[in-house]
C-alpha cells in the first residue's frame, strides 16, 4: 500500500454511476489505503441507497474527524468564508489536515470538484489552519477521477481492456469530462 487516497462524493459518484465496467472503487481500494469522510458518506447516502453505499464503499474507511477540539472552529470559519464549497469538499480536506498533515504523512485529496481543487492551496492557508499548523507544512496533493484511473493502469490494476471500457463508460455517461482527459487516458494505452 502506498499514499492514502481521500475521496470526495464527485469521485464516489462517478465510480457508482458512470463508469460501470469495473468497480473502480475496488481497484482504487486494491492499490490504496481509501477514505472518505463522514459528510462524503453522507452526502453520498443522498444520492444512492445505504445498502449500495455499503457494499460499495466495504473496507474503505469513513473517517469523523469532528472530535477534534480543532474542527469545529475551522469548519466554521470554512463555511462561512468558502459558502460554495460543501461540507463534503471541506470535511475532506479538514480529514486530509487532520489526520496526515499534522501527523507529517502525505495524503492524496481525490475530487472532480474543479473550484476545490483550486481553493485547497488557500483553504489550507486560512488562519485557523495556519495556527494548528505551526510551522508544518502541509503535505497534500489533489488529483481527479481521471489521475486516479491513470495512476492504477500505471501500477497494473487497470488493463488495456478495461481502459478502453472506462473510456467508452466516460464518453456515453452523464458525468462532464472533456476530449482533453478522454486523450489522457487514450495515450496511457499507446
Amino acid at each position: 500500500m502506498s499514499t492514502t487516497k481521500i475521496l470526495d462524493s464527485t469521485v464516489i459518484s462517478a465510480c457508482m454511476n458512470t463508469i460501470n465496467s469495473v468497480n473502480l472503487l475496488d481497484k482504487s481500494k486494491s492499490q490504496y489505503k481509501t477514505e472518505a469522510s463522514k459528510s462524503v458518506y453522507d452526502e453520498t447516502l443522498l444520492g444512492f441507497p445505504k445498502e449500495r453505499i455499503d457494499e460499495v464503499l466495504r473496507e474503505m474507511r469513513v473517517e469523523d474527524c469532528s472530535d477534534n477540539e480543532e474542527y469545529p472552529n475551522i469548519i466554521s470559519y470554512l463555511r462561512e468564508r468558502y459558502p460554495y464549497l460543501g461540507e463534503g469538499e471541506l470535511s475532506t480536506a479538514l480529514l486530509a489536515l487532520i489526520k496526515y498533515a499534522l501527523r507529517g504523512m502525505q495524503s492524496v485529496v481525490v475530487t472532480d470538484d474543479l473550484r476545490f481543487k483550486k481553493k485547497l492551496p488557500e483553504l489550507l492557508a486560512a488562519p485557523p489552519i495556519k495556527k494548528v499548523l505551526g510551522s508544518i507544512v502541509p503535505n497534500i496533493r489533489v488529483t481527479g477521477t481521471i489521475g486516479l484511473i491513470k495512476q492504477l493502469y500505471r501500477k497494473g490494476r487497470i488493463n488495456p481492456e478495461t481502459m478502453r471500457g472506462i473510456i467508452a463508460d466516460l464518453q456515453k455517461g452523464t458525468l462532464y469530462i472533456t476530449d482533453k482527459l478522454i486523450d489522457e487516458l487514450r495515450k496511457c494505452l499507446e
